[in-house]
């Protein structure tokens, strides 16, 4: 236990799941008798839907807010800090200080590549925005290397912005996005960017050297900026390996338990489900998670069983241009280009998240 006046949960990580986590968990538990610490390694947030556009033009007071408002004083605390191991009750931050808990959620995201790579201190980050926008601006022309959804969106915000600029997307597939997508969806998207200016060199591996990009063919793109894949890795290197499988992910049950531990869940980009990388089964999570560490803190047995919801891909390519497809029982259906441009266009939907953070 904590301590004997109160209870605490801890919750490892300040993105979407460990925010939506906390958020939750503030409005279900009594603070009498529950007290919410949230550990983070960064000082800001970094609502990663909206980070193309802001790579483009300024969106920085919508994709990055602080964590000062996240927990209310009498209901726990925000530490700033890394934390490098899981004890039997309690964390260890790298600066050596142990942050004890009597229920543990784990929601420590993923290690992002590219302008996705965000430093951790309030001046950095907008240092790290500004910078990036000002190398696009003074870009002639761009490549970027992979064609999955956040370098797409990116090369549709550029393109959306810089309509003289020559943009490549060098990807080592036929198609753009995942070869599960409906081949409808990756076509519609290859034709919206091209008819933007976007020139794709598709089935070809490029090799970064002096001053652009060489192809296979022995072509080289000359480009003044180089976009590397945005793909990334969980951020669970600080846990035992035997909690882990192959990718990094966190062996669960369907309780969102951890299989070793039933004091410490799981949320987010950590979870080990298929299709759990996508910030939309984060609310479906949440409800289980809440009830279940209540049922922990209470000593009784967790009874919530998390299904995996179908994925659903909006992209937006500026704001005139989108496409969208959600997964249900029967298969992907195509989501109106009208409803994504709407939902996703004006705010990124930032407004609702940067709300669980009381700004």
């Amino acid at each position: 236990m904590a301590d004997s006046a109160r209870k605490q949960v801890v919750i490892v990580g300040g993105g979407y799941g460990g925010v939506s986590v906390a958020h939750a968990l503030l409005d279900a538990v009594d603070r009498s008798k529950t007290a919410i610490v949230v550990i983070n390694d960064r000082e800001r947030t970094v609502y990663f839907p909206a980070t193309a556009r802001n790579a483009v033009a300024d969106y920085d007071d919508r994709v990055s807010v602080p964590y000062d408002r996240l927990v209310p004083t009498d209901a726990g605390r925000f530490v700033l800090g890394a934390v490098v191991a899981v004890g039997d009750k309690h964390v260890e931050l790298e600066s050596g200080e142990t942050v004890p808990f009597d229920v543990l959620v784990l929601a420590p995201g993923s290690h992002w590549r590219s302008f996705n790579d965000v430093p951790l201190t309030t001046d950095a980050i907008a240092t790290h925005w500004k910078g990036f926008r000002e190398r696009v601006h003074t870009a002639h022309s761009i490549v970027a290397l992979g064609a999955g959804a956040v370098n797409l969106e990116l090369m549709g915000e550029i393109a959306a912005n810089y309509p003289n600029k020559e943009l490549y997307v060098v990807h080592g597939h036929d198609r753009v996005l995942k070869d599960h997508y409906p081949m409808s969806l990756r076509k519609d998207t290859e034709n919206i960017l091209t008819s933007m200016g976007v020139q794709f060199k598709l089935g070809a591996r490029g090799r970064v050297v002096d001053g652009g990009v060489e192809l296979p063919t022995g072509e080289t793109l000359k480009a003044d900026l180089i976009v590397p894949s945005a793909g990334g890795r969980r951020r669970t290197e600080f846990l035992p390996a035997e909690w882990l499988v192959a990718d990094g992910s966190v062996r669960v049950r369907p309780s969102l338990q951890t299989v070793q531990r039933d004091d410490i869940f799981v949320a987010g980009d950590a979870v080990d489900m298929p299709k759990e990388r996508n910030a939309g089964n984060v609310h479906g999570q949440v409800s289980v998670i809440v009830d279940n560490v209540k049922a922990v803190l209470a000593n009784k047995d967790p009874k919530k069983r998390y299904k995996p919801s179908g994925e659903v891909l909006s992209m937006t390519f500026g704001q005139r241009r989108a496409v969208g497809i959600m997964e249900t029982a029967l298969g992907f259906v195509r989501l109106p280009a009208a409803l994504v441009s709407r939902s996703k266009n004006s705010d990124f939907e930032s407004p609702r998240f940067n709300r669980s953070l009381n700004y």
